[in-house]
């Protein structure tokens, strides 16, 4: 869903309403790019319920309901269409991006293809398309002239646009995603590489554990790294070190725990792993 943040006012068109809010960042980018190109409000439809979410503003209150079905085949086209056309009246609808499956919103907008000097002029496309002849004469005094094949052109041109931007902000975020997927991984090959290296050359387990949460530090997001070994008992001679009975925790950072307390945290992990896959097995 859009932020109030994400969606840039303008007089033309509007300050942003409840609908733009519950409409996908997408969606919302596609309407206002599409209302600052052609500088007047659009009035938007959900073909699923027939609900009109939004009136467009000092827009000419047609009728919308008649011409659900064909919004819906607009919708589905995915491609800027004209609705009807009766000289001087233009209907065009604009589908947008869907926040859920089965959704099916269009932006809907009257033009004025000609100018007319009297109401005669248009009354019968104002019959056409459900309004009085009067009041679609007087709308039509405010408004700029748009030739059919320029609101075609220039509606196909900017959902193109908006749809190559919104494809280029996407791969630069997955760019992003796989960048530092890999710069986590090299840091990774590198703490083993590290590792191994040592692992010939030094002469107790705790020093290469030592080593090993103070690497681990620069790759685990943690405020605490820590081994703790009950027993050096296990291990040959030449890699334990003096006291092989006593239990060792070896930490970097601040570490909460003490010995004892590290002991029991790790009995009760060890203990909830094995009913763990127990429960596994058994299932």
């Amino acid at each position: 869903m859009a932020s109030v943040d994400e969606i840039q006012l303008d007089e033309a068109i509007g300050p942003a309403t409840d609908a733009d809010l519950a409409l996908p960042i997408e969606a919302v980018q596609l309407l206002r790019s599409i209302e600052r190109a052609f500088g007047q409000s659009f009035a938007l439809l959900e073909c699923s319920n027939g609900k009109v979410l939004r009136k467009a503003l000092d827009g000419l209150q047609v009728d919308l309901y008649t011409r659900i079905p064909t919004c819906e085949q607009v919708a589905e086209r995915g491609i800027p269409e004209i609705l009807d056309e009766v000289s001087p009246l233009l209907m065009l609808a604009v589908p947008l991006p869907s926040a859920s499956p089965g959704s099916m919103t269009v932006a809907v907008a009257t033009f004025l293809t000609e100018r007319i000097e009297s109401e005669s002029e248009i009354a019968a496309a104002a019959a056409a398309f459900g309004v009085a002849p009067g009041e679609a004469f007087r709308w039509a005094q405010a408004r700029s002239v748009w030739p059919p094949k320029a609101i075609q052109e220039v509606s196909t041109a900017v959902c193109e646009k908006t749809s190559l931007q919104q494809s280029t902000a996407t791969m630069k975020r997955q760019l992003a995603d796989i960048s530092s997927h890999l710069l986590m991984t090299f840091e990774e090959i590198t703490l083993l590489h590290r590792l191994t290296e040592h692992l010939l050359i030094s002469e107790s387990v705790t020093d290469i554990c030592e080593m090993s949460v103070n690497w681990l530090n620069d790759v685990i997001p943690s405020k605490s790294v820590a081994i703790w070994f009950s027993s050096f008992e296990h291990l040959q001679s030449q890699h334990a070190q003096g006291g092989d009975s006593k239990p060792v925790l070896i930490s970097h950072g601040e570490c909460p725990s003490n010995g004892m307390r590290s002991s029991n945290l790790l009995s009760g992990w060890a203990r909830a792993l094995r009913q763990s896959r127990l429960c596994s097995t058994a299932a």
